[in-house]
């Protein structure tokens, strides 16, 4: 049972839910509606299921200013802008594992962790060569069979250019990282299925 201070109501739905599963919005200086990911910012929030469908129909029903029982401004594109700061977070969470110690990069190291079952978070350039990146996905099932990671494939994610990926790990040519086990990897997971679930997929 969700405890009650943990629960949101999405002023779309109107049910309650983890506020882990919801996106915080709160007012700005200038009266314009400001998302809140890392749910840190001062003000009263009102709160929206984590799906761009549900931050769009707010936008265009007007329910923002309802939620905030005030005049408000709304960016157009503001659930596009959403995802932008996604993924900036997972940027952020990146750079947080690496410091963790929990990052490995280079293919020869990448594939030979992947064979021995001990990825768990998966990154590969989107302008990275694919016959790399099926050499290492084959390892990753190789590794699994052999008794490696047992909980299923590690997750993958292929959004990043391999400059995104340099400036997050302040490295050059990063184009496959895996990461280990840890509580900055478990982090980076979650900001991962956020995203995810965000733009259904």
């Amino acid at each position: 049972m969700i405890k009650k201070e943990q629960t949101r109501t999405c002023i779309v739905s109107r049910e309650s839910g983890n506020k882990d599963e919801l996106l915080r919005f709160v007012i700005g200086p200038d009266q314009t509606v400001v998302a809140d990911i890392k749910c840190k910012l001062p003000g009263r929030g009102v709160w929206v299921t984590n799906s761009r469908q549900a931050v769009q129909k707010a936008y265009d029903s007007k329910l923002f200013a309802a939620g905030f029982k005030q005049k408000v401004n709304v960016s157009s594109d503001i659930s596009q802008s959403i995802e932008a700061l996604l993924l900036d977070d997972i940027c952020h969470g990146l750079s947080i594992a690496k410091k963790a110690g929990a990052v490995i990069t280079g293919f020869s190291k990448v594939e030979a962790l992947a064979r021995n079952g001990q990825v768990r978070v998966l990154f590969h350039a989107s302008d990275g060569r694919e016959d790399g990146s099926g050499k290492i996905n084959a390892a990753l099932i190789a590794g699994r069979k052999s008794g490696g990671y047992q909980k299923g494939l590690p997750l993958a994610f292929n959004r990043f250019n391999s400059a995104i990926l340099d400036s997050a790990l302040g490295m050059n040519n990063s184009v496959h990282v895996a990461l280990t086990k840890g509580g900055a990897t478990s982090r980076l997971k979650m900001q991962i299925r956020r995203l995810d679930i965000y733009c259904g997929s």
